[in-house]
């Protein structure tokens, strides 16, 4: 598929769409894509519908207009909120769409979310944290671990950057070892050797490459 002119939904809830969620939708807005967003407070969002985003009543409104769904958010709380949840993702979407996933939660609320999601509509779930903050995002200079059997190459829109894997929420575990003290505070944890901590953060070195390479190996 050619992403360059895909639609794109970004769902905020509670939080909005955030300092991160807005440099996105703004490069997503500079790269020619048609964007809709969703908020419980719609006036957050005026700022970029008057870059061009359109606006929408519900999570299932946005994601109705959309190829792709993406959601930010801090808990797996608001993530199924978003998606399940009265006027969720999930209602507006079809077996085509695909949910990317950038929200901070565990690997295992993860894995249940995206299980639940195909069986009920058949929609695919790519779990994508990303490394580089706004700025990284507005300038396109993410490194995106995404996981999930999808196209999701519209990540790429972001950064330069993208380990992919077949299955959520093995982007969500990539983004953890990435972390050095999370991989040490594993290592203690299970009584391993410290040393190990320089052999994964080697490894993820070497999957985190150019994201034409990841794309052509997908």
């Amino acid at each position: 598929m050619d992403t360059g002119r895909s639609t794109v939904a970004i769902v905020g809830v509670g939080v909005g769409v955030g300092v991160m969620g807005s440099a996105i939708a703004g490069r997503l807005l500079d790269r020619g894509h048609a964007v809709t967003l969703f908020d419980l407070d719609p006036a957050k969002l005026a700022p970029l519908a008057g870059r061009g985003a359109a606006v929408a009543a519900s999570p299932a409104e946005a994601c109705r207009a959309a190829r792709f769904t993406i959601l930010g958010l801090n808990a797996a709380a608001g993530v199924r909120a978003a998606v399940f949840g009265p006027g969720g993702a999930a209602e507006g979407g079809a077996p085509d769409t695909i949910l990317v996933d950038m929200s901070s939660i565990d690997p295992a609320a993860t894995r249940a979310l995206a299980a639940e999601l195909r069986a009920l509509r058949g929609m695919a779930w790519v779990d994508a944290p990303l490394s580089g903050g706004a700025p990284g995002a507005a300038a396109g200079r993410l490194t995106v671990m995404a996981g999930g059997r999808a196209d999701s190459r519209i990540l790429q829109k972001f950064g330069p950057k993208m380990a992919a894997r077949d299955e959520a929420p093995t982007g969500r575990i990539d983004n953890m070892l990435k972390d050095l003290e999370a991989v040490q505070g594993f290592a203690l944890a299970e009584r391993l050797p410290l040393p190990v901590t320089a052999l994964v953060s080697d490894l993820h070195r070497q999957f985190v490459r150019p994201a034409s390479a990841a794309t052509r190996s997908r």
